[in-house]
């Protein structure tokens, strides 16, 4: 009764054409009334927005009326659609001609009879384009949020090899063709595939998963004990060299770190909620969140969170930022005082069910426990990025060179202390995505929902950047928390918005060397996710979101190649393998020799100089190695120029060292002033796509922090940022170019000596690892 009353008093205001007070109206019929009174509020909301200059929330009416089974119903979100996305960019004047230039309103009370017409028809498409699936109704139990959390890590067994043989798989929705526009709108880069009834993928081993918490909070422990360790351990040489020449009495600090370090993570572990409640609400403006404002958004994410609430007898707490940013995500300590935070443009920028399979694995994160490590681990690295941040803004106001030094150095420190403090979290971090796109999966039975809002977040990232010129501090800052790294999303989710070509994730998924090239990254490759969604898709008979092939199996880890271009580029590691192992069998034999009484060689059992002398010696003569293969000469002559981005992107067996010489121009983008000392954030947006940029000053790190040479953040100005980068493009977990020369416009090139700088570290590495065998470590 009150759905019908709001559609009445909805449709009068359009009438009386008093958009804005119709929208609330229609949108209330539009979530809870019968399926033709939603109808009929879906269509009306899309004029009201329209006409109070909401055109996106239109769009994104008609892409969800677009696959409507009334075929009038979708020619007409078809055409008012591809009408609103030509008329986007114009002026409210233009808008308010909509009538007339072909937004033509449709009558909801037509469609009866011509449905009656068209349901046989309509039947017999349906079963054409999606088959026949023997899925059940779930259990009352297997509804309940008791499903296994993790993922398998084999193909799902249950698979009809055969049943999506003969359907086409469009890159783009047939029914949907995006208007001609310069950039393509990343709201037609989705093809909107079906979803299925919730029920369970199956069961899979947890034991890992939990080995793997218990190894991340260890390894915080050792890490912290470390830190304090060698902090304690320079104090005490300072006190000693300085302090007690002018204090004799001055007490040398004498403690063991394991205790102080357990004490203070342990309240940091229950702080943690209140104290990022603290920084994102000073710095970021955090606000709370209703579930009203959710259930809105997204009836379906309320529904997620009310279910677990009544089964697991908690409900996170939800935040809101203002920001641009399509981010989500999760922290606190415990279940019961979690918080999700939803930023506006990830709610701008996602349909409805999309924002539900995003909530649903920030809920998949809370059961499994790992929501508490990971604040934990986000808040010890916030500390130090603050001190980088802040540090680096002060020293941009100062104009004595003395202080800005200091700045220099201290921002310096403060970011390396970050990346450091990260560590113990980044394999927790990549592993738990898995769990969490499966348990998300089974809860909405939607892995084509979880596709689509991984790829619009990864879109939105990229747009983001590219916008605002440089990272937003939160985007790095919280970057283990968030479903999507902005590093991969830059290059992937910038190209992809040019192509909308699937093959981009290839190398993601098939890579035989993708596992150990994210190590020491946070995110595992977006294609191995998506691969796994589209099992789960393909296990429940439903046609996938992206048009792969079932044929194109990613490849198994047995088929690991072990050729030249992978020795060459593990030489670095694998020396240090070496030397390690030689250490060890050095040790035994001086073991041996003790046991035996000769007192010659005993002396190697033991000795730590011999193990880090041999790994710093096989360290850098695996650098030697492969600088050579590494860094080729770029012939001018042979250089391509501008080449796609999308082509280097989509190798599925390529390795950094398949270094291919580049020259591209485009706008330079990143931070300026200190901020980018290191040039940690900066970026070349090309035609075809964004890429990192890896530089180093000619006079390598030392000179990024203490000298005054020329920089490539000089050229961050609107006059000069157009730029020519010449240099090798490297293809790994993430993309970049190692960087040789940038040239502005006009004025002096930047040169970067990666090669030279690479040589001088392996020698550097080489010698400290003779002089520490030769004296002993004394």
């Amino acid at each position: 009764m009150e759905s019908a009353q709001n559609l009445k008093i909805g449709l009068a205001a359009l009438k009386q054409k008093d958009y804005a007070a119709a929208i609330a109206p229609l949108e209330a019929v539009s979530q809870t009334g019968d399926p033709a009174s939603r109808l009929k509020a879906q269509m009306g909301l899309v004029k009201a927005y329209a006409r109070t200059q909401q055109i996106q929330q239109a769009i994104d009416l008609c892409y969800g009326l677009a696959q409507h089974p009334n075929p009038q119903v979708q020619t007409w979100a078809t055409d008012t659609a591809t009408e609103l996305q030509r008329r986007a960019p114009t002026s409210p004047a233009a808008s308010s001609n909509l009538d007339e230039t072909g937004f033509t309103p449709l009558n909801p009370e037509s469609l009866t009879v011509q449905g009656r017409r068209n349901r046989e028809t309509v039947g017999q498409r349906e079963k054409v384009s999606s088959p026949k699936t023997n899925l059940q109704k779930p259990k009352r139990e297997q509804s309940r949020v008791k499903q296994p959390l993790e993922p398998s890590h084999n193909p799902p067994q249950t698979i009809d090899q055969s049943s999506h043989a003969a359907q086409p798989l469009h890159p783009n929705p047939p029914d949907l063709a995006p208007a001609p526009r310069s950039t393509p709108d990343p709201h037609t880069l989705v093809r909107r595939a079906g979803r299925a009834q919730p029920v369970g993928l199956g069961t899979v081993d947890r034991s890992t998963f939990w080995a793997l918490q218990a190894g991340t909070v260890i390894f915080l422990i050792w890490l912290l004990t470390l830190l304090l360790d060698r902090v304690q351990n320079l104090l005490n040489l300072v006190i000693a060299k300085l302090v007690w020449r002018i204090v004799p009495s001055f007490s040398l600090l004498l403690f063991k770190p394991l205790l102080p370090v357990l004490l203070l993570l342990i309240a940091l572990y229950f702080a943690s909620p209140w104290l990022l409640d603290g920084t994102l609400k000073r710095v970021y403006r955090l606000r709370d969140f209703s579930f009203l404002e959710l259930e809105r958004r997204s009836a379906e994410a309320g529904q997620i969170l009310k279910r677990t609430e009544g089964q697991q007898q908690f409900q996170p707490k939800l935040k809101f930022l203002p920001i641009a940013a399509p981010i989500l995500f999760t922290y606190g300590s415990l279940p019961r005082n979690t918080r999700i935070v939803v930023s506006q443009g990830l709610l701008d920028r996602l349909q409805e069910d999309e924002i539900a399979a995003l909530y649903a694995a920030e809920v998949a994160h809370v059961q499994q426990w790992t929501v508490g490590i990971l604040s934990l681990v986000s808040l010890l690295a916030q500390l130090p990025f603050w001190v980088y941040w802040q540090v680096a803004a002060w020293g941009d106001r100062q104009s004595n060179a003395f202080l800005q030094g200091i700045a220099i150095f201290v921002s310096a420190v403060g970011y390396g202390l970050y990346w450091l403090l990260r560590l113990p979290g980044l394999a927790l971090a990549r592993v738990r995505l898995y769990f969490s796109d499966r348990l998300a999966t089974e809860l909405t039975g939607n892995p084509n929902g979880m596709v689509r809002a991984l790829l619009r977040v990864m879109m939105g990232i990229a747009e983001t950047v590219q916008q605002q010129g440089s990272t937003s501090p939160l985007l790095e800052s919280f970057d283990l928390l968030m479903p999507v790294g902005y590093q991969q999303a830059v290059s992937l989710g910038s190209t992809y918005v040019q192509t909308a070509n699937a093959n981009l994730f290839e190398w993601d998924r098939r890579s035989p060397y993708r596992a150990w090239l994210s190590l020491l990254n946070d995110h595992p490759p977006l294609g191995d996710r998506f691969h796994w969604l589209t099992q789960y898709a393909r296990q429940w008979h439903i046609e996938p979101e992206l048009p792969w092939n079932q044929s194109n199996q990613r490849l198994a880890p047995q088929k690991f190649p072990i050729s030249q271009r992978f020795w060459l580029q593990a030489a670095p590691w694998v020396g240090l393998a070496i030397g390690l192992l030689l250490a060890i069998l050095l040790w035994l034999v001086g073991w041996v020799a003790m046991k035996a009484g000769s007192l010659e060689i005993d002396w190697l059992w033991g000795d730590r100089s011999v193990l880090g002398g041999l790994g710093l010696l096989g360290l850098g003569i695996g650098l030697f190695i492969r600088i050579n293969a590494f860094y080729p000469d770029i012939k001018r002559t042979m250089l391509k120029e501008n080449l796609s981005l999308e082509a280097l992107l989509t190798a599925p067996d390529a390795l950094p060292i398949d270094n291919k010489p580049v020259r591209w121009r485009g706008k330079l983008l990143g931070r300026k002033g200190i901020r980018n000392r290191c040039h940690q954030d900066l970026f070349l947006q090309t035609s075809t796509g964004t890429i990192r940029l890896h530089y180093t000053s000619q006079l390598g790190c030392i000179g990024d922090v203490l000298f005054q040479v020329l920089r490539p953040e000089a050229f961050l100005t609107p006059q000069n940022n157009t730029v020519t980068v010449t240099g090798w493009f490297r293809r790994g977990a993430t993309s970049w170019i190692e960087v040789e020369t940038i040239q502005p416009p006009r004025g002096t090139t930047a040169r970067s000596e990666h090669p030279v700088w690479s040589t001088i570290l392996a020698l550097l590495l080489s010698l400290a690892g003779a002089f520490l065998i030769w004296t002993g470590g004394s």
